[in-house]
């Protein structure tokens, strides 16, 4: 099994939680901004997504810079409550990311921030954890839930070529 960390990197050195602490605490002003800020600390790319009225956080597990990649691939929706997109002194539900397939089938939660944090400290420790699960779960579950493969638009038929047109 491929893993995106070198067996020997530690966790803790790769992924030091002040690094992402120091970044939620200057992002903001919305909740979604800090624990955005807190994912890149970690060169993680995470989304503003909506749907249905409900606004949330979009990470793809193979790290996928395009938004429309993310969506389409084996994903995190990361949510607290419906809005992920309120000032950070309104949070007041921890966030909670959700393996979402490709085919759109919700897998399960994957993790569950502590309650009793700060917005800051809930993103930093957020990222964290999600830092550290990509790189533990992301391999085995692109490989049992590949990105689907799109056929071109307007591909040039078989028979175009066979009868020279």
């Amino acid at each position: 099994m491929t893993i995106l960390m070198p067996p020997a990197a530690n966790p803790v050195t790769r992924y030091p939680l002040e690094r992402a602490m120091a970044a939620a605490d200057t992002a903001g002003p919305t909740e979604g901004d800090m624990l955005r800020a807190a994912l890149a600390a970690y060169g993680i790319p995470s989304f503003a997504a909506s749907w249905g009225g409900v606004s949330y956080l979009l990470v793809a597990v193979d790290h996928a810079t395009d938004e429309g990649d993310a969506e389409a691939g084996l994903r995190l929706v990361i949510s607290s409550g419906e809005d992920a997109a309120r000032p950070a002194e309104e949070h007041d539900e921890p966030w909670s990311a959700q393996l979402c397939a490709p085919d759109d089938d919700w897998v399960g939660e994957v993790f569950r921030a502590p309650v009793g944090l700060t917005t800051a400290e809930e993103s930093a420790v957020t990222a964290w954890a999600l830092a550290r699960w990509l790189d533990r779960e992301g391999p085995a579950l692109l490989e049992l839930h590949p990105r689907p493969v799109f056929p071109l638009l307007g591909a040039v038929d078989d028979r175009d070529v066979v009868d020279g047109r």
